[in-house]
């Protein structure tokens, strides 16, 4: 039964209008267990600055309002963003395009040329369990070393929207908590937290594994009570097949205002329980802004 007194829902629908772009192609380095390097076949490949420019310049004309910049990993777990960011900067200064990038880990010296590059936003992976990030990704890191690219990106002035995935470790809950109040520790400047759940790959070592969607709303429910409702978003990676719906569902009951990619079953709910349902066309991590406001009736347009 849905209980919340607030009613708004913001949908965050990217697809065509916020594109993601691929600066390694589909090459990663580190061929983590859940992708295998599978989630970077459907992005644009720009592997050159130049790529990346004329991308950016046809998605300018044909009405887009931003793309992600994203790729694989180093052995180190970063992905080499600093090789496009003076495109990012001419991107910046000649369209209107929000810019954000997904880098994995940051020195202090890649965060001030993203500062200077003008990007919009960082997204960054927190993992808080060091023995999930050396099963999953092959890394010898210590959930402090998340913390510390964090810092580096704020004390640099770049918006951070930290991601923290449900079930990474096979579908098993494993050091969320901690990922959370990591963040929290920065939480002065963090505008947004982005909670993602395992989505299983078929061909990949995970393959048929999914997070308990009772989970996943215990780390949602986490997240609010360490920062609010109006700051925790449910990510577009959540879960596959009906736990989809189940989990934002779930989310909206529980007071979680931000969704992205929804099902068509929530979106009939959130109308049939009376939200006040308002889209967007971008990454949820920019949040809900009036100029990436989807102005329209039919949310199946979107997608």
């Amino acid at each position: 039964m849905y209980r919340r007194s607030d009613k708004r829902l913001n949908l965050f629908t990217p697809s065509r209008l916020f594109p993601s772009v691929s600066i390694t192609g589909e090459e990663c380095a580190l061929q983590c267990k859940h992708c295998r390097g599978r989630l970077l076949e459907g992005l644009i490949p720009a592997v050159e600055p130049d790529a990346l420019l004329r991308i950016a310049s046809e998605l300018d004309e044909n009405g887009a309002l931003g793309m992600l910049v994203t790729g694989g990993c180093d052995r180190e777990g970063r992905v080499e963003i600093e090789r496009v960011l003076s495109a990012v900067r001419q991107i910046k200064n000649e369209t209107d395009l929000l810019v954000i990038a997904h880098t994995g880990f940051v020195r202090p010296s890649v965060a001030e040329m993203l500062a200077g590059s003008g990007v919009d936003g960082v997204a960054l992976d927190v993992v808080g369990d060091s023995a999930t990030a050396k099963g999953v990704y092959g890394l010898d890191v210590a959930p402090e070393d998340y913390l510390e690219s964090m810092c580096a990106l704020l004390d640099a002035g770049v918006d951070v929207f930290p991601h923290v995935c449900v079930g990474l470790n096979f579908g098993r809950l494993s050091g969320e908590y901690h990922a959370l109040r990591l963040i929290h520790e920065a939480s002065v400047s963090v505008s947004r937290v982005v909670i993602t759940a395992l989505m299983p790959l078929p061909g990949t070592p995970m393959a048929g594994r999914k997070p308990d969607p009772a989970d996943v709303l215990r780390v949602v429910c986490d997240a609010a009570k360490l920062f609010s409702y109006e700051l925790v978003l449910l990510g577009c990676a959540h879960s596959v097949g009906r736990d989809r719906g189940v989990i934002e569902t779930l989310a909206l009951e529980s007071g979680v205002m931000n969704i992205a990619l929804p099902t068509m079953r929530l979106v009939r709910y959130a109308h049939s329980v009376g939200c006040d349902v308002n889209y967007y066309g971008t990454c949820c991590g920019l949040g809900a802004r009036e100029e990436t406001r989807i102005r329209g009736s039919c949310y199946e347009d979107y997608l």
